[in-house]
């Protein structure tokens, strides 16, 4: 089993653990790392992967909405991983985006058109 969606300290008061102990926990060489709303640990996440002989995957999971112009609306959260060098670019505009003033409403939030002008290099 591959965990991809795993949540660390850096999803506060929503976390699965500490960096460390999830990456002794998760089975296999393989484990991704999806904070709530942040990309913050990815580089402790890297650090700790590959010091114990694993491969990371990079993502985060961010609140998608139909209508930004509602600023009120509350949206459910999708998680979004990056397969490759590309999508973990992407993956970072799209967080960039999330905090920018247009759409920012107490969390990070896209649109659903934000998602769509994703790429194949970033699994949703």
């Amino acid at each position: 089993m591959i965990h991809l969606r795993c949540r660390s300290e850096f999803s506060f008061r929503r976390a699965f653990g500490r960096l460390g102990t999830i990456a002794e926990q998760c089975p296999g060489s393989v484990a991704g790392l999806a904070d709530w709303s942040g990309t913050w640990g990815h580089v402790q996440w890297d650090r700790t992967m590959r010091a114990q002989g694993k491969r990371p995957v990079f993502g985060v999971e961010l609140e998608v909405i139909a209508n930004l112009e509602r600023a009120k609306h509350r949206g459910p959260s999708m998680a979004l991983l990056a397969r490759n060098a590309q999508g973990l670019e992407e993956l970072y505009a799209a967080v960039t985006m999330a905090y920018s003033p247009d759409h920012y409403y107490f969390t990070p939030r896209l649109s659903y058109e934000d998602i769509n002008t994703l790429t194949d290099n970033v699994v949703i």
